[in-house]
């Protein structure tokens, strides 16, 4: 289903964030009729260099900064290509646009078309993203919730 979101967008190449998006990539690739995906990791290789990654903080994530890397041995799959962003979910739009930016950036130099994410949760990411909030594709929507007395209530 969430190939199907992206489908018309005609990607050279699928992007997979980590963690779960990793997953997903290789199926939307693979229902793509792509031979392949590119992972970017969080995790730093000997061989990794910092020009060649983005700090990035996420909602799961919020005390702290992650680096987002792309290994430099994958970087002439994506340089001048067009692309797609696969991940699980969209919620503050933190991952995405640091992601974005990231990969449109001179270092990158890829040309983004879309990002495909399993869940979209609540709203609050479309002000961060500006222009680029319609370019992402969901499968399904849920608000983004808090604990309130009693249960669950809608943060929104």
């Amino acid at each position: 289903m969430l190939a199907e979101t992206v489908r018309e967008s005609e990607p050279d190449v699928i992007i997979g964030l980590p963690t779960l998006g990793l997953t997903l990539a290789k199926t939307v690739a693979q229902t793509l009729g792509k031979d392949r995906y590119i992972p970017l990791g969080y995790s730093q290789k000997f061989w990794y260099t910092d020009t060649l990654s983005t700090k990035v903080s996420s909602i799961t994530s919020p005390s702290g900064v992650k680096k987002l890397y792309l290994d430099p041995n994958q970087l002439s799959l994506v340089k001048g290509k067009r692309a797609i962003i696969i991940n699980d979910a969209v919620s503050s739009g933190k991952t995405l646009q640091a992601s974005w930016d990231f990969l449109e950036s001179e270092e990158v130099g890829c040309q983004l078309l879309a990002a495909g994410v399993v869940m979209k949760q609540g709203e609050r990411w479309r002000a961060l993203l500006g222009e680029r909030q319609e370019m992402v594709r969901w499968v399904f929507e849920c608000p983004l919730l808090r604990a309130v007395e009693g249960g669950w209530g809608a943060r929104e």
